[in-house]
């Protein structure tokens, strides 16, 4: 018996794929192409995991070996569109739908994640990452790469299910 359930996996890389400041022409968050063209066809993401990479033997194996020496929290963040990525987390933006967080001192088994359940996901996933100093607001690069995996089940929707979640996920939420 086969599961319906495919797994999208690899990794985050330090300063490529996360926001450093304001350098944003320099900011290419991770797309994970989904979109098949049939707006009834789409996915649900069932689980969405980070931690450090494996590979790097050089910082060792903590979150705290991820986030640089003037920050104090790790954010990543799981988008239905790119614009998305560039706002740290962010519950009241829709375009959201997953957040992983991480102290500096946290490890891989105590990392918040939250994901929220009424979502369909209709074109495309993104992902971006974030080490953020709580004193000032200002975001950096992750000092290592991090891995990811998202699992994803495919769902049948109706247009107008569909069309909902497309408009809403352009609802940034209210920034009044």
């Amino acid at each position: 018996m086969s599961s319906r359930i495919r797994t999208l996996r690899g990794e985050i890389t330090v300063g490529k794929n996360t926001l450093k400041n304001s350098a944003v022409p320099n900011y290419f968050p991770i797309r994970l192409r989904l979109n098949n063209g049939d707006m009834n066809e789409n996915f649900r993401v069932k689980s969405f995991r980070i931690f450090p990479s494996m590979n790097n033997t050089v910082s060792g194996y903590g979150f705290w070996n991820s986030v640089p020496n003037n920050s104090d929290n790790l954010y990543v963040t799981l988008c239905l569109d790119e614009r998305h990525t560039l706002e740290v987390g962010d519950f009241a933006n829709s375009g959201q739908i997953g957040w992983a967080v991480a102290s500096s001192q946290s490890v891989a088994s105590n990392v918040l994640v939250e994901l929220d359940p009424n979502h369909i996901v209709v074109n495309d996933l993104y992902i971006g990452a974030y080490a953020v100093d709580l004193q000032d607001g200002s975001t950096d690069a992750t000092s290592v790469p991090l891995n990811y995996i998202v699992e994803i089940e495919p769902v049948k929707s109706t247009d107008t299910q569909a069309v909902w979640q497309l408009l809403n996920e352009n609802l940034m939420g209210d920034r009044d």
